[in-house]
């Protein structure tokens, strides 16, 4: 794992860092947000104790490791002012080679093969390890990381996240947690046989992992225990799961909503799915009464960086901006924050266009395309609600829309959609494509 931009620590050492909040994000970063990340950044640096001094990194996932990536991630760090680390599939495999030994005989894993996004899933938190591996000597008295991906952000400051969260002494901290019994729809259940063999009904767990925080105990547990040993599974059940099976004494277990199982809840949920999108507008009404609540998934997130731009020089919930020379945004903020307002304008209209029900190639019979109970597979339904009479469109050969969440597919059984010949006739689509 290569690393770019340490933050300067201000006559501070980062063995006086005691959380690390790690943004998982892909090559290239996004002006939406750098912008976003600046601002984290700068607040957890500058927080005080006794939930201070914090740091940012953002761990950026390439396919490769060249002269191009690493350039982008020394551009990220200047522009997010946070550290920023480089790791691929093969840095796992390398550093790991008994995970990719499992997985290269993982009959779950191979299900997988068609989405690559969905096989980083047995081993995305293998990149916490990796930094671990790299600095954890520089940072004795870190307790907790927190991994949060780009779509899950907290209407309200980092320091009021660590000051809410701060009481709980958990080693995982995850959504919310539901048993297999309770969850049998979930796919991945199935694929996940091999790791779930020898383990009771009562800890095979389930959690949406998009946000979280560890302890370092819970990293090494994770190593000890499965990776070193050559286990893996899918995250959003290993990680619960082999917290749950190793018990109170060995690892603690929160909630970041009200509590299941018996397990505390932190109350630090707003509205949080495994793919609805939220709007961007109301997220930032949140935001700006400082709710300070974690929302996921916001997919669009360019009206909270053009709100951070407009309010440069301002104090605010999420933290304080550097201020600028003089009031208002500077020449090349007010630049960024145009290329924002216009990029909002387009993803605004494409909204419309999805009210409208004007990106599917579902045909007029059935013109409502909708998820079947969160199993990742679309149909065709008369009526809104997976209500009605139901077609398939996996045999027509057209794509899914484009703002589905990756891993999306057509549902296979039912009858088929009858469509128009015009309609037939496409082969590709997209968010804003005119099916009908």
């Amino acid at each position: 794992m290569e690393c770019f931009g340490i933050n300067p620590e201000d006559g501070r050492t980062s063995g006086e860092v005691r959380t690390i909040v790690f943004i998982a994000a892909h090559l290239p970063l996004s002006d939406v947000d750098a912008v976003i990340l600046r601002e984290g950044a700068r607040s957890l640096h500058s927080l005080p104790p006794p939930h201070g001094p914090a740091r940012m990194w953002v761990l950026l996932h390439a396919e490769a490791v060249g002269e191009t990536a690493r350039h982008e991630a020394e551009v990220a760090a200047t522009r997010t002012q946070a550290g920023t680390c480089l790791w691929t599939t093969s840095i796992v495999w390398r550093s790991l080679p008994e995970v990719a030994a499992f997985l290269n005989r993982s009959v779950g894993y191979a299900h997988e093969a068609g989405d690559p996004h969905l096989q980083r899933y047995y081993y995305m938190h293998a990149s916490l390890y990796l930094w671990e591996a790299v600095h954890a000597a520089k940072h004795r008295s870190v307790r907790f990381y927190w991994r949060l991906e780009t779509d899950a952000l907290f209407s309200g400051s980092y320091g009021a996240l660590l000051a809410s969260t701060g009481g709980s002494d958990a080693d995982l901290v995850l959504h919310k947690y539901s048993t297999e019994k309770r969850t049998g729809w979930y796919p991945h259940w199935n694929n996940n046989r091999e790791l779930l063999a020898d383990v009771p009904a009562r800890n095979r767990l389930f959690s949406l992992v998009s946000a979280g925080r560890y302890s370092r105990r819970f990293i090494r547990l994770l190593y000890t225990h499965y990776w070193r040993r050559g286990r893996a599974g899918y995250e959003e059940i290993l990680l619960p799961t082999a917290c749950a099976r190793a018990g109170p004494a060995g690892c603690k277990m929160a909630g970041l909503g009200n509590g299941m199982m018996g397990y505390p809840g932190l109350s630090v949920i707003s509205d949080f799915h495994y793919w609805r999108p939220l709007a961007c507008e109301d997220f930032l009404a949140a935001l700006r009464r400082a709710e300070n609540k974690f929302w996921h998934p916001v997919k669009n997130r360019s009206c909270v960086a053009a709100h951070l731009l407009s309010r440069q020089g301002e104090s605010g919930p999420v933290g304080t901006i550097v201020p600028a020379a003089a009031a208002g945004p500077s020449a090349a903020g007010a630049t960024e924050l145009a290329r924002l307002r216009a990029r909002t304008l387009d993803l605004e209209s494409q909204a419309a266009q999805l009210r409208a029900g004007q990106d599917h190639p579902c045909p007029a019979s059935h013109p409502h395309l909708e998820e079947f109970k969160q199993t990742g597979r679309y149909w065709c339904y008369a009526s809104a609600g997976n209500g009605g009479d139901v077609c398939k469109m996996s045999s027509s050969g057209l794509p899914l829309p484009s703002h589905l969440p990756r891993g999306a597919g057509w549902g296979t059984t039912q009858k088929d959609c009858t469509l128009a010949p015009e309609v037939a006739g496409r082969s590709t689509g997209g968010a804003g494509a005119k099916y009908t």
